[in-house]
């Protein structure tokens, strides 16, 4: 008989979409989410920052609650990966004490940064429709290509990436990876994400390039 360990949680931390398998929260989840921190008063942190590959999307989760905050910036879908600028959506009292913790112990951007990020946000729309193309795109090659693979994998809700595991005959993600290596692929090992027998595949290329990295993995992956 198994037992059963209540802990007095404080803070939940978690991702959706889920990085790195893609996988949503759902909307079931989202409102137990919120009747939890209703009940218990718990706070929950949700990393947002791949939500909005989702089409249609959900929206902040912090919008369900007060003690929840969700985290966004434009690194992922709005493809800014060099401007590293983010923000958090939550209740007026957490907004403002995060502030003041941030200008107490964060350095800020540079100037060029910001004024970049000033200049994006006034075309997240157009942005963030062209990633969700590409990912969209790339996501169907991959669709095709995992049945006729030895890789087993969740498909993810969205996204540019997706996190198969690996057989057992190939060990474990680091040998694969190594092996894929020699054809001329990177994929990142899942032990960088607790879970070593996967591996983290990307599916952001251009279409030839990443069916070309597709017939490269089958070759690496045949017998």
């Amino acid at each position: 008989m198994k037992k059963v360990v209540e802990v007095e949680a404080k803070l939940v931390l978690l991702t959706d979409l889920h990085n790195p398998s893609g996988v949503h929260l759902g909307e079931d989840v989202r409102r137990a989410l919120a009747q939890l921190c209703e009940k218990t008063g718990v706070m929950v942190i949700c990393d947002e920052m791949y939500r909005p590959f989702l089409d249609p999307d959900p929206g902040p989760l912090s919008l369900l609650h007060p003690r929840i905050v969700s985290i966004g910036g434009l690194n992922k879908v709005h493809g800014l990966s060099q401007i590293r600028v983010g923000w958090g959506i939550a209740s007026a009292e957490v907004v403002e004490r995060a502030r003041r913790i941030i200008d107490s112990t964060t350095l800020h951007n540079s100037c060029l940064t910001d004024q970049v990020a000033v200049a994006a946000m006034g075309h997240l729309d157009s942005l963030r429709q062209r990633g969700r193309d590409i990912a969209r795109g790339g996501w169907q090659l991959m669709e095709a290509w995992y049945p006729n693979s030895p890789l087993e994998v969740v498909a993810p809700a969205a996204g540019l990436v997706s996190f198969p595991q690996v057989p057992q005959e190939f060990g474990d993600g680091d040998r694969l990876r190594s092996r894929l290596l020699d054809a001329g692929v990177n994929v990142t090992p899942g032990r960088f994400f607790g879970s070593p027998g996967h591996v983290r595949i990307g599916h952001g290329l251009p279409a030839v390039e990443l069916a070309r990295a597709l017939v490269a993995i089958d070759g690496a992956l045949s017998p």
